[in-house]
C-alpha cells in the first residue's frame, strides 16, 4: 500500500504540523503591546527538541518505508532527491 501523506491530510484534517512548532514556546504568558496572551499548557509542551525528535522519527519510517524526498524546486523542475 501506498502511502500518501496528502491525501492522507485531505482526509483527516485534524492535525497538521506549523513550522513554529519546532522553536521551543514561552511558558507564560506572551507580553505584546498593551497585553499578554498566556496559551494552555498542551499548545507549548510539544514545540521545541521534542517536535524535532518525534519529525525524525517520522523520517525515517517513510525512508523505512520508501518514501523518497524532494524539495519545493526540484518538484517544480522536476528532479527527485534522496
Amino acid at each position: 500500500m501506498a502511502l500518501d501523506y496528502v491525501d492522507f491530510a485531505a482526509a483527516k484534517c485534524d492535525r497538521e504540523v506549523h513550522p513554529w512548532e519546532f522553536w521551543p514556546m514561552p511558558q507564560g504568558p506572551i507580553h505584546f503591546g498593551e497585553g499578554a496572551v498566556t496559551p494552555d499548557p498542551f499548545i507549548v509542551a510539544n514545540c521545541g527538541g521534542y517536535a524535532l525528535e518525534q519529525l525524525d522519527l517520522l523520517l525515517l519510517g517513510l525512508r523505512e518505508r520508501g518514501a523518497a524526498f524532494t524539495s519545493c524546486a526540484a518538484y517544480v523542475e522536476g528532479r527527485k532527491l534522496a
